[in-house]
Formats: structure tokens, C-alpha cells, sequence
């Protein structure tokens, strides 16, 4: 999986801009920090104008846990790619970014490499592994496994994996994965959003 630079990343529009957009393409924007997720932007949308965009994140947590229909919540979490999977043709450049160690300039963020060499033996196993665990999942719970990597590699997630398929509920997993949803986009708006945020304020 090839290593995704700043110059990759998409830019945020303003947010006097994203105020003004229309539904489909405010959805858009909202999808950079939660993958494809329409019920979720949905209402966001309703509650425009946000004078910053951490305010956006701050309206969609509650909305994530509390307000959405259980079917739309599977909607969500399945919005993100299988962990471990091969097909990079199907994963947005930020979920690229973040299976290959980190997205770049966040916290933990490491180069593909790093975690120590993986033999090639070693790494068939884990793309077997992880295909294994995500089928297993996926039949036990109904939705993909979720998790905010944050920097870690498929060897250290392994046990983690197997620990909540083995280990939990639906209701605990469903809970567990939309609180990670919400840190990989707290986690991608830390990447996205410029130190001088000024630009992206709405107007007084």
C-alpha cells in the first residue's frame, strides 16, 4: 500500500461556503471525516450555519450514538473499508492513508514500514487473518469491525480483533465502533483543518 503524502490530503472548504452548499455537497465534505454517510449529514445540514468546523464534529457525536435508527448506525460504520483489505481501488485516500500507518502530520503516525520487516509468509498470514476475522465479524455482529487504528499495525490490532469477536455483544460493538468513528474524524479534522483555522471561520 503506497504511502500518502499532505499534498494527497483533500482541503476543506470554507466554512462560509459549506454554510451556503447545497445538501449533496455539504454530505461531501462531511464525508472526508465519516466516510459516505448521508443520514448523518442529513441532519447536520439542518442544523446549519457552524461558525467552526470542530462545532460540526461536536453536533454529530450525540447524533451518532443517539439519534440515528439502528439500520443507519450499521449505515455508518459500514461506510468505512474492511480493515486489512487488499483492494486499495476501493479506499478513500484518507482510510488509504491511515491502514498504511498513519495519516500525515497526525499523532502516532508512522511510514508503512514501520513496526519491524514482515516476512512475506508473515504477511499472507495477516491478509488471511484479517479476511478470516472480518467474515466472522461481520456474520456474528452484521456490520464491518471498526476501530481507529491510530498509527498501530495489522500485528498489534490482531489481538484486539479477536478479543471483540470472541468477547462482546452487538450492542457493545456497535457502541465501540461509532465511538471510533467519531475519533477518526476528530483524527482527520486535526489533519485537515490549518493551524490558522481563520479561513475556514464563518463570517461575524
Amino acid at each position: 500500500m503506497s504511502q500518502v503524502t499532505r499534498a494527497d490530503l483533500p482541503t476543506l472548504p470554507p466554512l462560509t461556503q459549506l454554510n451556503e452548499a447545497s445538501e449533496a455537497d455539504f454530505n461531501q465534505t462531511v464525508g472526508l471525516f465519516f466516510e459516505s454517510a448521508p443520514a448523518l449529514g442529513k441532519r447536520l445540514y439542518s442544523l446549519r450555519p457552524f461558525e467552526t468546523y470542530p462545532a460540526i464534529l461536536e453536533q454529530a457525536e450525540p447524533i451518532l450514538l443517539h439519534a440515528l435508527s439502528d439500520d443507519e448506525k450499521v449505515s455508518v460504520i459500514n461506510a468505512h473499508p474492511r480493515l486489512g483489505t487488499t483492494e486499495t481501488g476501493q479506499l478513500s485516500v484518507l482510510s488509504r492513508a491511515e491502514q498504511a500507518g498513519g495519516l500525515p502530520g497526525a499523532p502516532g503516525a508512522r511510514p508503512p514500514t514501520a513496526g519491524g520487516s514482515q516476512t512475506v509468509d508473515e504477511l499472507r498470514f495477516l491478509v488471511a487473518r484479517f479476511d478470516e476475522l472480518n467474515r466472522a465479524y461481520e456474520h456474528k455482529y452484521g456490520f464491518r469491525f471498526l476501530i481507529f487504528v491510530d498509527g498501530r499495525t495489522k500485528r498489534e490490532i490482531l489481538p484486539v480483533f479477536e478479543k471483540r469477536l470472541n468477547h462482546s455483544t452487538r450492542e457493545q460493538e456497535m457502541a465501540t465502533a461509532l465511538k471510533d468513528s467519531f475519533k477518526i474524524a476528530a483524527s482527520r479534522l486535526r489533519v485537515l483543518l490549518p493551524a490558522d483555522d481563520l479561513a475556514h471561520r464563518a463570517s461575524a
